[in-house]
């Protein structure tokens, strides 16, 4: 007789879900996971580590990157957008990353970017996958934008603006034209 079973959603899936929703707690636990995997700890040290050995793997340079937590929300984590758009260009065709790409909200179309873009680039709509990020005096977004005949990656991040939400609006807001720029430039 069987009194219970659990089944989990695979990595995949939830890497999906964590990426597409902004799970910051998901995402915690996932670079954790994978620091204890890898047989470090999973305090700051063992995430930058873990970090660092993947980036490492895949030929990206990651000089003075930092990881506190494994969601991205210390505003201690430090990684330049060198490092971002290079492991981005590295990973998107590459079918051991593909839930990563897969889970990437759609610019006014899914998930965390489903109202962007719709009233600051109404023609980028459908052309920005990308994963967006906040904590006080930053705004972030990276991913890939296409402009109908080729994908760029990208990654735009804001520092040091005034910690209210009427700033942060006019930040993404900012950040949604220029990558409207990018997709108009074809249209």
């Amino acid at each position: 007789m069987i009194l219970a079973t659990v089944t989990s959603p695979s990595i995949s899936e939830m890497v999906k879900f964590t990426i597409l929703w902004s799970d910051n707690t998901l995402a915690d636990r996932l670079g954790k996971a994978a620091a204890r995997k890898l047989g470090y700890e999973t305090d700051s040290k063992g995430l930058t580590q873990t970090f660092k050995q993947a980036m490492d793997e895949l030929g990206v340079d990651a000089v003075g990157m930092k990881a506190f937590d494994g969601s991205g929300l210390s505003k201690s984590n430090r990684v330049s957008a060198n490092t971002i758009v290079t492991l981005l260009s590295k990973i998107r065709n590459n079918p051991n990353f593909q839930s990563i790409y897969e889970g990437l909200p759609v610019g006014g179309i899914t998930g965390t970017l489903q109202k962007r873009f719709l009233e600051t680039a109404p023609h980028a709509v459908g052309h920005v996958h990308a994963k967006t990020g906040w904590v006080n005096r930053s705004v972030t977004m990276a991913g890939y934008v296409d402009d109908g005949e080729a994908e760029y990656a990208f990654a735009i991040l804001s520092d040091r603006i005034t910690p209210t939400f009427t700033s942060r609006n006019r930040a993404r807001a900012a950040m949604d034209r220029l990558l409207g720029v990018i997709v108009k430039g074809i249209h």
